[in-house]
């Protein structure tokens, strides 16, 4: 079962009544995904890995590392940023009242399953036209977000695949599941503008001899595959047809900063993607900009990997480094 914070939303709309619609005008429209390690807050309500306990974990110790994840979301300055990880919405409406409220963010929620300990959460300056919440196979569930543009509607489905813990292949069907829900949104959402965001616990790159989740267009049994759930993806923005979605991280064309977003027994991976679909290149109103890793040394090692949360010395912010990707549009609204 999903939780949906209704309560939090019904807050929130008694806050937005009270302040003045943000009005952007001739600007780009900027997204930003992170996996932020577990942000937890203060309150022990059971949900919590088995593992926490808040120990040192105090007020000032929590209020650093927000402070830490809000600077960098203020110096990335999207309009709408996705958070994989935070324990709650409370994570995120103490983001705002303590930091980001000034810069602009006054939206927030997040979803949550019944039974799991993190949760996937937004933050932006603008309204979100239409939410919803759409239900994967013993997955975390995908949260779906629209936001107009030029007439157009910009629809994110923002999510998190399940972990390699246990096993690649072990755990792959898990993630399959999750790729056949967002093809089947994809294909409820004919002539929309979307982009699939989210720390997919894969990397498209990935050579393995079986069935995957995320599965490059140019291998074999490509669209065998695809009959079978797997999304594919392309490294070009010209070879993109139906529920096929361009991966900039496949694109070799692309000088990205970093070579993946998360390390992991000294091998980079993509795990967090943007992927996106043909209307993006169309030449029509709304259209794909750029896209990077975000990489400053503030939240790096001396060695450049990302500077993890490391719960026994309270230090770090996080395992996986920010992704963002931006779209030309002229006025949104």
């Amino acid at each position: 079962m999903v939780a949906f914070l209704f309560a939090i939303f019904f807050l929130c709309s008694i806050f937005f009544t009270a302040c003045e619609e943000p009005s952007v005008n001739n600007q780009n429209f900027k997204i930003m995904n992170w996996n932020v390690q577990a942000l937890m807050d203060l309150n022990i309500d059971g949900s919590e890995f088995s593992d926490f306990s808040l120990g040192e974990y105090d007020r000032e110790t929590y209020r650093r590392r927000i402070r830490k994840v809000c600077d960098v979301i203020d110096d990335i300055d999207a309009q709408v940023d996705i958070l994989e990880e935070v324990e709650n919405s409370n994570v995120l409406k103490d983001m705002i009242d303590m930091y980001l409220g000034r810069r602009g963010y006054i939206y927030y929620g997040s979803i949550k399953e019944e039974d799991s300990a993190i949760s996937i959460g937004f933050i932006s300056k603008i309204k979100a036209t239409n939410i919803q919440i759409h239900s994967v196979k013993d997955s975390r569930s995908v949260l779906s977000l629209d936001y107009e543009c030029l007439g157009d509607t910009i629809r994110i489905l923002a999510c998190h695949g399940k972990s390699q813990i246990g096993g690649f292949e072990q755990t792959e069907e898990e993630r399959i599941n999750l790729s056949k829900t967002l093809k089947r949104i994809i294909d409820d959402s004919e002539g929309m503008n979307i982009i699939c965001v989210g720390d997919f616990n894969e990397d498209p790159n990935i050579n393995a001899n079986f069935q995957t989740a995320l599965y490059n267009i140019d291998r074999d049994n490509a669209f065998f595959y695809r009959n079978n759930g797997s999304l594919l993806l392309s490294s070009s923005k010209y070879n993109l047809f139906k529920d096929i979605l361009y991966s900039p991280q496949l694109d070799n064309s692309l000088n990205l900063s970093k070579k993946g977003t998360y390390m992991y027994n000294n091998t980079w991976y993509n795990f967090d993607l943007f992927l996106l679909n043909n209307y993006f290149f169309d030449q029509n109103s709304v259209e794909y900009k750029d896209f990077d890793i975000y990489s400053p040394q503030k939240i790096s090692t001396s060695s450049g990997t990302p500077y993890k949360w490391e719960s026994s010395m309270l230090c770090g912010i996080s395992d996986h480094f920010p992704i963002y990707l931006t779209i030309k549009c002229n006025k949104y609204e």
